[in-house]
């Protein structure tokens, strides 16, 4: 019973894992200043698969020269990963800020969103690739009086293996991307349009949309991502079983992204064609203070060896 109940926390874990996504990925060429370079006016824009919209393709370039350039903001999010059936679960409600040069995570996770962790809240910290999660008191997985639970996703598998030794959610992407990680991507989508003008957040903003594959991705000369960069997301989004993205950004007057909606599809096994991962997530405050310190080792816990331990069963 006792592994039972550890197994299914692990499970409802591993959804609040994909909100420290993020923390695992590792900027691409950024010249040792830690900002991405920026496109340069005269690249050379004819291999890039165009869309229809090149005003659209305009606008989004800007915006993620902006956006890299403020480096963290205040985030609201709501993860649904699927039930199953392969139907979207209730959301995970999830506020706090993000930084994303350098990478860094500090949310808080209502609790209720997660069934299995525990009553109250779940506090995630996101550094250099390691999560930490502090979790409610009531929960299954605290041991001894200790609430935080380390792990590194920079092991083997980084998140999908984490995610698979927790839950059974091998093929689950990994959806913390920051606000101008997203940006780069809807660049490179074949059919991105300008959506039109819309109040979000009580903010003027313009609506862009788009798809995109891995093969789009993989055979585009993106203008502003050097071909490491675009080899590292590439590798990703396989590497999470992702197929394809639809992503959508509203952004406002000061060229800055309000909010991001990303779903990304993976196949669903033998019964079910494709599953689907959702991220809606608020952005306000670029530039606020993303900054966290990791809790001490004497008070976490190693969840991957709870769960292997002899006699506890796989």
């Amino acid at each position: 019973m006792l592994t039972y109940r550890k197994r299914a926390a692990g499970a409802a874990l591993a959804g609040v894992l994909l909100l420290a996504g993020a923390t695992a990925c590792e900027g691409g060429d950024k010249g040792g200043t830690g900002k991405a370079a920026a496109p340069s006016p005269a690249a050379d824009r004819s291999p890039v698969r165009r869309t229809a919209d090149e005003a659209a393709v305009d606008a989004l370039m800007s915006a993620y020269e902006k956006t890299s350039a403020a480096k963290s903001a205040k985030v609201r999010m709501a993860v649904r990963v699927p039930k199953p059936t392969g139907a979207l679960g209730d959301p995970i409600e999830t506020t706090g800020v993000q930084g994303w040069d350098p990478s860094v995570v500090d949310l808080t996770v209502k609790g209720a969103s997660a069934p299995g962790l525990g009553s109250g809240t779940v506090r995630v910290i996101g550094l250099n690739g390691i999560s930490y999660v502090q979790l409610p008191a009531d929960s299954p997985l605290a041991s001894g009086g200790k609430r935080w639970v380390k792990l590194d996703l920079k092991e083997p598998g980084g998140t999908t293996g984490a995610l698979s030794r927790l839950g059974g959610l091998g093929d689950a992407p990994q959806q913390g991307q920051d606000p101008a990680t997203l940006l780069a991507l809807m660049i490179s989508s074949p059919n991105l349009k300008h959506v039109g003008a819309e109040t979000v957040e009580g903010a003027d903003t313009e609506h862009y949309a788009g798809t995109l594959t891995v093969d789009e991705l993989r055979g585009d000369a993106n203008p502003v991502l050097t071909p490491s960069d675009r080899s590292k997301l590439v590798t990703a989004m396989g590497t999470a079983g992702i197929q394809a993205y639809s992503l959508e950004v509203w952004v406002d007057r000061a060229g800055l992204p309000v909010r991001t909606k990303t779903t990304a599809e993976t196949p669903g096994g033998t019964d079910l064609a494709h599953m689907q991962f959702q991220v809606d997530a608020s952005y306000a405050e670029y530039g606020a203070a993303a900054t966290a310190q990791a809790p001490p080792e004497d008070e976490t816990l190693d969840l991957f060896g709870m769960l292997t331990k002899p006699g506890e069963g796989a």
